[in-house]
């Protein structure tokens, strides 16, 4: 299966289109909503995992990061949290940093409609787990999947409202995003990417961790 990051496939937009672009609400009941938290109070995920209980009694801490996309490109850490007794909890900060957001530029190809061409993102959210020692020791994903198809839910801060929407390649985007965290859905196959803000009717979604 396609499983690309929707900032991946954002970045190839960009590059199909020959520019340079400089370029997951609380859950106690496994379901995430598509909705912004609070003004203040964070953005928070608290939610059971699905994991082998002695790779989960093995996490310390949980971090999370978004990718900065400068001239190394690297991750850069943005809250912590922990998960305890089989519950993840962490809280992503109101707002992030301008350098750590991606400028979706207004030359986009005709294909694909960026309703503010000032719109700024970050990278799909890392969110992994360390041990004692501060070795990383794997990653949650919010997902569901069968043998053919698969969603996921991805975590992703925009600084203004924006619609995104048109196809390019195997990537299809129809998205209703505003400002602050989104939670996202990439609604995938063997060849092909939805990448949308509706959640997929009859799918429930379920945090796993996945050990390195």
């Amino acid at each position: 299966m396609n499983r690309t990051s929707f900032f991946a496939a954002l970045v190839a937009v960009a590059l199909v289109a020959g520019f340079v672009a400089c370029d997951r609400s609380k859950n106690k009941d496994k379901e995430e909503d598509n909705n912004n938290s609070s003004a203040g109070s964070g953005y928070k995920i608290e939610s059971t995992v699905v994991g082998d209980p002695s790779a989960l009694a093995l996490i310390a801490s949980v971090k999370a990061s978004v990718f900065v996309n400068d001239a190394g490109g690297h991750y850069v850490q943005i809250a912590t949290g922990s998960c305890t007794n089989g519950t993840l909890s962490i809280t992503l900060p109101d707002s992030l940093r301008a350098e750590y957001l991606i400028l979706l530029a207004s030359a986009a190809p005709p294909s694909v409609i960026i309703s503010d061409a000032l719109v700024k993102l970050s990278s799909d959210v890392e969110i992994a787990a360390f041990d004692a020692s501060d070795q990383k020791t794997g990653e949650f994903f919010l997902q569901w999947d069968d043998s053919t198809n698969y969603v996921r839910g991805l975590h992703t801060y925009v600084d203004r409202d924006c619609t995104i929407s048109g196809a390019v390649g195997s990537n299809s985007y129809n998205m209703s995003l505003t400002k602050g965290w989104n939670l996202t859905y990439d609604v995938g196959t063997d060849t092909t990417n939805l990448w949308t803000s509706t959640k997929p009717a009859g799918v429930t979604l379920q945090w796993s961790y996945s050990a390195l």
